[in-house]
Parts: C-alpha cells; structure tokens; sequence
C-alpha cells in the first residue's frame, strides 16, 4: 500500500515511539540505559531541524534547468531504463514538450549509441533515425544475440563503419559473426578503440570483423584481452596474419594439442607479441594428441607475461620459458605434482621474473612419491609475488616441499600458499610451526594469505581499498603471536563469528588503524563491546549484515554523531534490519552535524543495500533526505547533488 507524505511521516513517528520501547526492552545494559533520554531530545530536535531546513528547500522546477543537466539527466534515463524501449526512450521525452522535442533532435550525441536487438520494436526505422541524427560524430554499436551470421540491419550500417569506435557483440552458441560485405570497400574500423565480445557459451570459436572491411589493429586485440575473454585459435591466427601493425597482447583458447602448436608457431614469428594467454574450451585441463613435441625451435622470445590455464607437455612449457628468460617477468601455469617438482627450481632461478603462480590440479594422491630433502643455497632476489594453489589434503610431502621452498624466496613481498590442514598428527602440527618460522623469517612480506583463511597486510595509505582481506582470526593459537605482531599495521580487517570477540581486547589497541571493517553474526552482548569499546577515528568503509551490531552502530552515531568521523561508505547485507527509525535518526543527525562542523565529520558517500525496500520506506529514504536519487537496480549507482551514493541491491 503505497502512503503519502503525510501519511509516511505519522507512520514513521508511530514506528519510532513503539521501536524505541522494543529497544530499552532489548538492551539490557545500564550504560546505555543513561542516555535515552538524550535520544528522544535529539531526535526531536533533528526531526524539527529537518523540518524546518525542507520548508527552506522548495524543488527546482524542471523548466529551471540548463540545458546542460537536462541532457544528463536524459542520458541517466536512457542508460537505466528498460532494455525494451531504451532505443526509443529520446522520441518519448520529445512528445514532452516544445523545449525537450528542440533539445532531443537538436543534439547530435545523444543519437550516437545504437543497439540491434530483435525486441526493439520498427528496428530498422530506429537504425535510421539514430544514423541521420548523429550526424558525423563517432558511433558505438552493441550488436545484441544474433541470431543469424549477418543481420540484415547491417547493410544500413556498413557505410558509416569508419566511424565506428566502439563495438560490442554478445554471440550465443557456435556462430560466425561478420560485420562486412563481400565486396572490398575503402571504409574500414580504423577509427576503433574498444572490441568487446561476450559469449554466453565458451564454445564460440569464429569471430571476424576484417572480412573485406578492415585489418585488426593491435590496440582492438589488446581490447580483446582487457574483456576477460578469449577467441578460438583459428581466429587468432587469421587476425594476427591480417594486422597492419605490431599487436602486443594475445588470448586464446584451445580444445587439441595440435592448435595449441599451430597457433604457438603463428605468435613465435611476431617480434612486438610480449603477453600470452593460453586458455582451453575443454571441461578436462589435460590436452590429448598424438602430435609429437617439435622442441627444435630456438629463436629467442621477447615475451614478458605467460598465462598457461591448462596442463601442457612439461618439455614445450620448459622450452617457451627458457626462450624468454631473460624478459619474463610474470608466469602463471599449470603443473601436476610430477611437473612442479621437477621444475621448480628452475622457476626460482628465473632472473627477471618477479611474480610466479602455480596451480597443480587435483589429482589421485601417490604415497610412495619422493620429494628432495635437500635444497640447494639459492637466494631469489627478484621474485616479489609468490601464489601456490592445490587441494591435495593427503599429500604431506607436498606440503612439506612447499614450505621449504620458502627459505629460498626471503624477499618476497606477497605470499599466498595453502595451509597445512588442522590434524592431530605430529608431523601435521610440526609442519605448521615450520610454517610460522618461514613466514617471520621474510621480512619484507606485506600480505599473506593462507588459503583464504588469513590475511595480514602492511601497506601504503594509497592502497587503501586494493588490499586483502583478514577471512579468519580464530587460527591456531600458533599463528596468534604473528598476528599479534602485524596487526599494528594492519589497514583492512574482515571477521566472523565469535572470532571478532576472542581478539576484542586486541582491536581496541590497534583500531586506529583500521581503514576498512567488515562484520557479520555476532550477539546483541557482543556487538556492544564492538561499538562501544572500539574506536574507529580512520575508518572509512563499514560493511556488516548483522542487524544487532548495525542497530547499536546507529544508536551511537545518533547519540554520538562524532562517531566514526571518517565513515564514507556503509553497506548492509542481507539479513532483515527492523529498526529502520535509528537508522534515519543516525543519517539525519550525521547531516546536521556536517554542516556544523564542516570537514571534520564526513558526509556518507555511498549507501549499498542488499536487501528488499517497500515502497513506502523508499518515499521516506528519498523523501526526507532532499537530493537523494533512488533507482531500483543491481548495477547503478546514482550520484545525487547532495553528495550521496545510493545502490538499491533487491538481491535477497
């Protein structure tokens, strides 16, 4: 039932009043007990501020707007809307009036993004228009399921592809996409900077815009690269032979050994080529042929980033390596337990080589496999990022030449390897004290992650929110003494269950620190020592879906707007959050006490939720906070004149 403002704003009084005598029933603790009475006060006297500063702040009339925002807004509106009508969006806003038809035909950008979908309703007329009002500006063109190799929009657009410089294509199923004409033209893509394909199905093996039309160039397969997705190998080899100039970045997919070498010998000949990608369309990582290895080629390579997402014969990956020694500088392959320890070493050895990944797949555990005890002296000096992925549990041999490796690498800066498994066997429990040795013996480490579950971090201010997360604090008791040393430089915290209160006392030294701070499934008893005894004078994202600690959150920013001074984002999980009432209290004050204080409260700048809203509390969200602009999507973010960030996530 929808509610007027009226009507809201009684609702929430009413919603205020019985929550309120909930909450003094609900928190059991004299100290806060205190302090309702400020509570009522401030809230009254925020809802009156509030009230009075709305009456101050009458809404500016559209007709008031420049031109400038009017188009944004009408750009806003074309970007979120429908998918439906999204092409025919500016003909509605034209039928508005004199002034938006004059500013809607008038403005050639507007009409420069055109989409071919079936769904859109007069297709080809739509293409037309969007053609003629564009006049010469540069076009992108979203070419959507196809349902055929060739559209017959297409013809209307083939002579206008020199001004393309965008295209993207969403290919369903095993198609050849071909935006070209069987006849040679003089206008081509040159002016194209951004290729985007993306496939629904990882069999899509044929993909062309050269045909007749136009040559690749190295930036549209760079492109390519940047989108996460690969091309099939014959692809590959057609655009590299078509490219007019030197292309630098290839990714491609394989399904038989003999495409991995035939396309392998097509990138060897091309001297600029420094990044490779070599992906598989197959389920299986194992490649089968009958092909044997030709290993007699010698000509130095010049790549410096090898990507291998499948297991390859271990003599072509050694004679690729050992071609481009001398300029690798990140390797990230795929080995099984037989390849990694025979190679290894000579991994190691690798003079530029500064971040090497390693996944070994899972594979039927061999008990009698010897591994070497003995390691020879080599100090790797240039080795910074060191990742070692496997789920072999069983395998303790394993476990055991993994962490001996470590004293080779005693500068590395970020270290991720699997954890020894928490076992009640000695050799288990003295594997993990080994472990802990090797791990404090690197002293230029600045991020550990052991499997997901731990993450300690040591980094710059500038790398606030690209650091890594702390999964778990409720270790081994052997780990609590290395975690006790680095969490005084620790910048980005993440915690769960009762792990949070076991290190309470901790935090509270050291919560000056913290820039970033997630929470999740912890009492109402618990929470209250979170908030009450933790001060957070940095921290600047707040991230929780537990609906106690978000609750005794807002009841001490409402009586203590002072609060977390430096909270920029809050972002509220999944979990239902009944006192909605202290959270506009919380909100509604913090805003009061920005323009009091000015710069030394901030104002939130980002609100995220993942969790369903009525309607009537998305009137009274947007309603009492003027400015606030909501819109019901996963992947929009609106940016209000109010300096507000609001995601309304319904993803439940």
């Amino acid at each position: 039932m929808e509610l007027s403002g009226d009507q809201s704003l009684s609702f929430l009084n009413q919603r205020r009043i019985d929550l309120l005598e909930q909450l003094g029933a609900a928190y059991d603790n004299s100290d806060l007990a205190a302090v309702w009475p400020k509570v009522f006060n401030e809230y009254n006297s925020v809802i009156e501020a509030i009230n009075k500063t709305l009456q101050l702040w009458p809404l500016a009339k559209l007709d008031d707007l420049p031109d400038e925002i009017l188009l944004d807004i009408f750009r806003l509106v074309a970007l979120t809307g429908p998918c439906i009508w999204k092409e025919r969006i500016y003909m509605v806003l034209a039928f508005v009036c004199t002034r938006w038809r004059d500013l809607v035909f008038g403005t050639s950008s507007l009409w420069t993004v055109i989409h071919i979908d079936d769904n859109v309703p007069d297709l080809r007329a739509t293409v037309t228009l969007f053609l003629k009002l564009s006049g010469g500006l540069p076009l992108s063109l979203s070419y959507e399921r196809p349902m055929k190799s060739t559209h017959p929009v297409l013809s209307l657009i083939l002579p206008h592809t020199h001004r393309f410089t965008s295209l993207e294509v969403r290919l369903m199923g095993r198609r050849l996409f071909s935006i070209a004409d069987d006849k040679p033209s003089d206008r081509n893509l040159t002016r194209l900077d951004r290729l985007l394909r993306v496939t629904a199905f990882s069999s899509v093996t044929s993909f062309s815009v050269t045909n007749g039309v136009s040559p690749l160039t190295s930036q549209t397969l760079q492109s390519i690269v940047k989108s996460g997705d690969t091309i099939g190998a014959n692809c590959v080899i057609r655009a590299l032979e078509a490219a007019d100039d030197s292309p630098t970045h290839v990714d491609f997919s394989v399904k038989r050994m003999q495409e991995l070498y035939r396309t392998l010998h097509s990138i060897e000949s091309i001297s600029s080529i420094t990044s490779v990608v070599v992906d598989s369309l197959t389920l299986s990582p194992n490649l089968s042929s009958n092909q044997l290895l030709d290993a007699t080629h010698t000509q130095l390579l010049h790549w410096k980033s090898l990507t291998c997402r499948v297991l390859i014969p271990q003599t072509l990956l050694s004679n690729l390596i050992d071609r481009s020694a001398s300029t690798l500088t990140y390797l990230n392959v795929v080995l099984d337990t037989s390849q990694f320890v025979a190679i290894s070493l000579a991994l190691l050895e690798l003079s530029s080589l500064r971040s090497l990944i390693i996944d070994i797949p899972e594979q039927v555990p061999y008990p009698f496999r010897k591994y070497p005890t003995v390691l020879p002296d080599l100090k790797v000096s240039k080795l910074r990022v060191l990742k070692i992925n496997h789920r072999l549990l069983a395998d303790v041999g394993l476990w055991a030449y993994i962490i001996s490796l470590l004293s080779l690498v005693p500068h590395v800066q970020k270290l991720c390897i699997p954890p020894v498994a928490h076992n009640a066997e000695y050799q288990l429990t003295k594997l993990n004290d080994e472990l802990f040795d090797r791990i404090c013996a690197m002293k230029s480490l600045n991020c550990l992650k052991l499997d997901g579950n731990l993450e300690l971090v040591d980094k710059g201010d500038s790398m606030l929110y690209a650091l890594p997360v702390v999964e778990d604090l409720a270790v081994r008791s052997t780990l609590h003494t290395f975690r006790m040393l680095k969490l005084e430089t620790m910048l980005r915290l993440k915690f769960d269950w009762e792990s949070s209160i076991r290190y309470a006392n901790t935090f509270e030294l050291y919560g000056h620190r913290l820039r970033v701070l997630e929470l999740s499934r912890v009492t109402r008893r618990e929470a209250d020592k979170i908030y009450i005894r933790l001060m957070l004078p940095n921290l600047r994202r707040l991230v929780t879906n537990d609906s106690a600690l978000l609750a005794g959150i807002c009841y001490k920013l409402a009586v203590e707007p002072q609060h977390l001074p430096a909270l920029e984002e809050l972002e509220i999980g999944n979990e239902v959050f009944p006192e909605w009432d202290l959270f506009f209290v919380m909100l509604e004050k913090r805003i009061v006490e920005h323009k009091r204080r000015g710069s030394s409260v901030r104002m939130l700048e980002k609100l995220i939720f993942h969790t369903s809203l009525s309607s009537s509390l998305r009137w009274a969200l947007t309603g009492r906070l003027k400015g606030l602009y909501t819109h019901r999507s996963s992947n929009t973010e609106i940016c209000p004149a109010a300096n507000y960030k609001l995601r309304l996530d319904d993803r439940m």
